[in-house]
């Protein structure tokens, strides 16, 4: 058996030299686990607006599914069904601008007589791009909407937004007022000089 009788060696430098300096990462590395440190938390707090932009409570998804209804209703000419999610006193107005409407407001009575006038009309109203509610209630619901219906033999269709408010009753939610904001036309010259 052989033993170590001597061990020579040291732990630390020797008086004279310099110590190594400290190893660093290079300036890139840092650079880019800030970058991404960022990144990871710009993403959160989007997913986290459009978590709760698509996810209403229940009380503004019901006033969403109530402005459905009524626009389907409409478009296949339901008074009933018009009836079921609206007020008794609820209101219909058609306008270019919000202070001066062209039509209505028209309440019960009025708005019977119109609506099967629009029905006689051939009406058909389409949502083309999806609800915004906002509220806590009362909820204002608004929505681009297209209509189409036949004046004097000629097809019209037109662009716009309905503008709904909608309050919540033991029954359910309903609607208490429809304005049909008719968008403007775009300034001159435009593509709509086209024909």
């Amino acid at each position: 058996m052989s033993y170590v009788s001597e061990i020579e060696g040291s732990v630390l430098p020797a008086d004279d030299e310099e110590p190594p300096p400290p190893r660093r990462r290079p300036r890139l590395v840092v650079g880019l686990a800030v970058a991404l440190a960022i990144a990871v938390v710009v993403a959160a707090v989007f997913a986290l607006r459009l978590y709760r932009t698509e996810h209403l409570g229940a009380g503004q998804a019901g006033a969403r599914d109530v402005v459905e209804r009524y626009t389907s209703a409409l478009d296949r000419h339901s008074l009933d069904g018009v009836h079921s999610v609206t007020l008794d006193q609820a209101s219909f107005t058609e306008a270019e601008s919000f202070r001066s409407p062209m039509l209505g407001p028209f309440t019960r009575g009025d708005r019977e007589a119109f609506f099967a006038r629009l029905f006689a009309a051939d009406l058909r109203l389409r949502s083309s791009g999806s609800a915004s509610v906002v509220g806590d209630g009362p909820y204002r619901v608004a929505v681009r909407q297209t209509v189409h219906y036949l004046a004097a033999g000629i097809d019209v269709e037109e662009d716009g937004m309905s503008l709904f408010t909608v309050v919540d009753l033991p029954a359910g939610p309903r609607i208490s007022e429809h304005v049909w904001w008719r968008l403007p036309r775009p300034p001159m010259p435009s593509m709509a000089w086209i024909d």
